[in-house]
């Protein structure tokens, strides 16, 4: 599965995608860095904090185990356990 969603609704794709997804296939999320803004503290906008949520929702994520490439934007490459 690919997700390139709206960034404030990439959190609901997420959990609407990995429970259809069967162990061992993989899910994509694309622009997980969001230029670089989710590692500027001092940015607190609506659309950074929701990558940042997504981001943190993946990581704690007992579902998957996932790893970020940061490439271009930022690519999450999660496997369904």
């Amino acid at each position: 599965m690919f997700i390139d969603a709206d960034h404030l609704d990439q959190s609901l794709y997420w959990e609407e995608v990995v429970p259809r997804v069967e162990p061992g296939g993989v899910v994509l999320v694309d622009n997980v860095l969001y230029h670089a803004r989710v590692i500027d503290p001092a940015d607190t906008a609506d659309t950074t904090e929701a990558v940042r949520a997504l981001n943190a929702r993946i990581r704690a994520d007992e579902r998957v185990e996932a790893t970020m490439i940061h490439i271009a934007d930022g690519l999450t490459i999660a496997r369904k356990l």
